[in-house]
């Protein structure tokens, strides 16, 4: 039974909590968290016994209590995670855009050098629609897949991201999809003074295969829209949030509501990591997804900036 240790109590505790017991193979063991009282109760909530108001109080008092750390990349310094590389503690670490990939490079060497495990996590990559859509690429059942289309369209939540920053998980996903990297890059923004208009992005791959992303921050305080779509050779598929949308009617027009995914995609990746570390599998994969796709919100910006096409390949991230 692998034994794991949440780091912040209030980093999506309740999702946790939800799957906590459907995790095949792991329990959580212990929550970490500055506040005490945060920490105890998200520890009854996930169903953990110990509590510790760091990583580090963790290591030094709890050492044999658990075997892995589950966190968020910014919870606590790169120098913490490496004290638990060091001390041979697998890591998940969820990332959803980017994050310091020379980091992230030596935090993997310090966990390879004990025989720990560093997984980056991408939990949108579980989402039960995303899923379904990589298991039909995988069969062959869309062919060999030529054009993926994103539309990412939201209100302005975050004027600190910057626009392909934003886009980030979308261009994971891509990637990730198409099980490739793509050898040019090509962005424009549209706008004037009175809107932010929209980042338009043109992912070209080797073979032809291509990505077109679509990102409008316009819209009114509200829900946002995503929509995800893959043409193959012989077939398409789409996830799009249109179809999570429920009717309610309660008198004048109707109204929708939105069918959450959550938190099904944090029990896919809760269930991924334990595995790798059953299976003994390499995970080094999840580590240059990131830094792939790193030189891509890069060659975006350039290519924003410099009116050419980019080859990422090129980029320093």
């Amino acid at each position: 039974m692998i034994r794991l240790a949440l780091i912040g109590a209030d980093w999506n505790s309740r999702e946790f909590a939800a799957v906590a017991r459907r995790i095949r193979g792991a329990n959580f063991r212990a929550v970490c968290d500055p506040n005490r009282e945060q920490a105890a109760s998200a520890a009854t909530a996930i169903g953990a016994e110990l509590t510790a108001s760091g990583l580090t109080e963790l290591l030094d008092s709890l050492r044999d209590e658990f075997d892995a750390v589950v966190a968020p990349w910014d919870a606590v310094g790169i120098e913490d995670f490496a004290a638990a590389a060091r001390a041979g503690k697998h890591i998940l670490l969820e990332v959803a855009g980017t994050a310091d990939s020379v980091a992230t490079d030596e935090l993997a060497a310090t966990a390879g050098d004990s025989g720990a495990r560093l997984v980056i996590g991408r939990p949108h990559r579980f989402l039960p629609s995303m899923q379904t859509l990589r298991n039909s690429i995988v069969a062959g059942q869309l062919g060999r897949p030529g054009l993926v289309r994103v539309h990412r369209w939201r209100h302005a939540e975050d004027a600190s991201s910057t626009p392909a920053a934003v886009l980030a998980p979308d261009i994971d996903l891509v990637c990730w999809l198409l099980d490739a990297i793509p050898d040019v890059v090509f962005a424009a923004r549209s706008g004037n003074a009175e809107s932010s208009g929209n980042l338009l992005v043109h992912l070209g791959f080797p073979g032809g295969g291509m990505a077109m992303l679509d990102l409008s921050d316009d819209l009114p305080e509200g829900d946002n829209y995503f929509s995800l779509s893959v043409i193959g050779s012989s077939g398409s598929a789409i996830a799009d949030d249109h179809h999570n949308q429920q009717l309610i009617f309660g008198g004048g027009h109707p109204a929708a509501a939105r069918t959450d995914h959550a938190p099904l995609h944090r029990l896919g990746m809760l269930q991924d990591f334990v595995d790798s570390i059953v299976d003994q599998r390499d995970t080094s994969n999840s580590v240059e997804s990131l830094r792939n796709c790193e030189r891509i919100v890069v060659a975006i910006q350039n290519s924003r900036e410099s009116g050419q096409a980019i080859d990422p390949g090129g980029v320093s991230s």
